[in-house]
C-alpha cells in the first residue's frame, strides 16, 4: 500500500466519523485527554493531539493538577480542560474535535467548560466501553461494541469494535492514557525522591537540589562516602555528616 493510498483511507475514516457522529466538520485536528492519579496522589492530566489521523507529539501537553484534592476525576478534568481551552482561545488554537474517556459524566464536564468559555464549533465526543450487566455477565453484543456519547443526543451511538471509526477513536484514547501514565510515573518518582531528602534534618531545598544534580539519584547518594558528600557545592562537613548518618545510622 502506498503512502497516498493510506492517506486516502485515513481521509475516508475521518469523513465516516463526521457523518456517523454528526460532527460539524471533518475532525482533522483531534485533542484527547486523560487523568492519571493513584488514590488522588500526584494527580496529573495529559493531552494528546492527532492531525489527519496521526499523532503530532509536538502538540502533546501535560498538566499537574493544582486546584483539586482527593480522587475527583471530574474536578480534575474540569481544571485541565479549563486551563487548556482558556489558552487555546487566546491563541486561536482550537481543535475540530475533543475526545474524552468516561461516558456522559466527562462529556458533561467538557460541555460546562466550553459553555463557561463560550466556545462554539468544536465537537465534543466521549467514549465509553460497554458495561457488564448486573448479573456479572455481558452479552456477546455488549462485548463486541463500544458506545460513543455526544451532547444533546440522548442515546449513545453504538459501533462494533472492528469498525474503522472505533479503531481510530480507541487509538487516540489509548495514546492519551499512555501519555498520562508515563507522566504520572515521572512525577511520582520525582516527588518520592524529594520526600526522602526532605526527611533529612537540616537539609533544605537548595542542598537537596545540589545533591540530586551532583549524584543523579537517591540510590547514588546512599552509596557515596562522607568525603565525597563534602565535595558537593553548598555542602559543608556538618551537612555532609547529617546526610551520611541518615542513610548509615551506625556510627561513622
Amino acid at each position: 500500500i502506498t503512502k497516498a493510498e493510506l492517506e486516502k483511507d485515513q481521509e475516508r475514516v475521518l469523513e465516516t466519523l463526521k457523518d456517523q457522529l454528526r460532527l460539524a466538520r471533518i475532525p482533522r485536528k483531534i485533542e484527547a485527554f486523560d487523568i492519571s492519579n493513584l488514590h488522588g496522589g500526584y494527580a496529573v492530566g495529559a493531552m494528546v493531539a492527532f492531525e489527519d489521523g496521526k499523532p503530532n507529539k509536538d502538540r502533546y501537553r501535560h498538566f499537574k493538577i493544582k486546584t483539586v484534592e482527593g480522587a475527583d476525576d471530574y474536578g480534575m478534568m474540569y481544571e485541565v480542560l479549563l486551563r487548556r481551552y482558556r489558552r487555546a482561545l487566546e491563541e486561536s488554537d482550537l481543535p475540530d474535535m475533543v475526545l474524552l474517556d468516561g461516558g456522559k459524566g466527562q462529556l458533561n464536564v467538557a460541555q460546562e467548560v466550553f459553555k463557561e468559555l463560550q466556545i462554539k464549533g468544536v465537537d465534543l465526543v466521549s467514549l465509553a466501553k460497554g458495561k457488564i450487566g448486573v448479573s456479572g455477565e455481558s452479552s456477546l453484543l455488549e462485548k463486541a461494541e463500544e458506545k460513543v456519547f455526544r451532547p444533546q443526543v440522548k442515546e449513545p451511538f453504538r459501533f462494533m469494535k472492528n469498525s474503522p471509526v472505533i479503531h481510530l477513536l480507541d487509538r487516540v484514547r489509548d495514546e492519551a492514557h499512555r501519555f498520562a501514565i508515563t507522566y504520572h510515573k515521572k512525577v511520582r518518582k520525582k516527588e518520592t525522591i524529594r520526600s526522602v531528602l526532605e526527611d533529612i534534618p537540616g537539609i533544605g531545598r537548595v542542598r537537596q537540589r545540589e545533591l540530586l544534580n551532583y549524584f543523579g539519584s537517591v540510590d547514588k547518594i546512599k552509596e557515596v562516602s562522607l568525603e565525597t558528600l563534602a565535595k558537593v557545592p553548598k555542602m559543608d562537613l556538618k551537612s555532609s555528616q547529617r546526610v551520611y548518618k541518615f542513610f548509615h545510622p551506625d556510627p561513622i
